[in-house]
């Protein structure tokens, strides 16, 4: 393993951009893990079903507390993912 570790977060809407990322950063950093915080269920398992390498994908229920819960109740999507 090289030591390099990523970390990154996407839902369905961005799931093509986010996997093109994570397979470049496979080719590039071999041995790198990846860790893929899926925030909506149909994100984890399309990630799941790709079974990329060295890429862990981490369900949002596994993050989100009751403050986050909440936070996330009180807000929309933001800008940018309304494009």
């Amino acid at each position: 393993m090289t030591g390099n570790a990523y970390c990154t977060l996407f839902d369905s809407n961005y799931f093509s951009r986010g996997v093109a990322m994570c397979e470049s950063l496979v080719r590039h950093s071999p041995g790198a893990r990846i860790y893929l915080f899926a925030f909506d269920v149909n994100c984890e398992r399309a990630a799941r079903a790709l079974r990329l390498p060295g890429v862990t994908v981490v369900p949002l229920r596994e993050l989100e507390d009751e403050d986050l819960a909440a936070a996330r109740r009180n807000r929309g999507p933001s800008h940018a993912s309304r494009s």
